[in-house]
């Protein structure tokens, strides 16, 4: 005797299951619609500042945005590519779209007005000025 296959019942066992799945993930490592993958970032503290490299291969820099506050930084890239074959009785056309995009949160406060960013080679830098003091502050107790 074969078990009849029920679409509805098949597709609720799937949602259960990404239900669970995702109520077990940072919503921040989840991708977004259109994102292919994510972006490769490294955070450094030289001192001073704080310096986020990020590797972007392929995109031009004006694909690409930055932003910033005192706490974290993003970074997104996206590009619309277009493709057109026209042979005699054959034609096609294809679209695509390519975004990358991350968030991270920066080990140290950050005047994120005084920072400086730079793009060569499909490579990304970001320098941040650190705010504040990093290690805290001792208190006097009166």
């Amino acid at each position: 005797m074969s078990r009849k296959i029920r679409p509805v019942e098949r597709l609720e066992t799937v949602v259960e299951q990404l239900d669970r799945a995702l109520s077990e993930r940072d919503v921040d490592e989840l991708p977004r619609a259109g994102v292919l993958s994510p972006v490769d970032i490294d955070v450094v503290d030289d001192g001073e500042d704080v310096v986020v490299v990020a590797d972007l291969p392929g995109f031009d820099r004006d694909e690409v945005s930055v932003e910033a506050d005192a706490h974290r930084l993003r970074v997104e890239a996206e590009r619309d590519e277009e493709s057109e074959v026209e042979e005699q009785d054959y034609y096609r056309r294809e679209r695509s779209t390519e975004r990358l995009s991350r968030t991270v949160q920066l080990p140290v406060e950050v005047d994120a007005g005084g920072a400086d960013a730079s793009y060569e080679d499909g490579v990304l830098s970001v320098r941040l000025p650190k705010t504040g003091v990093e290690d805290g502050e001792e208190i006097e107790i009166t």
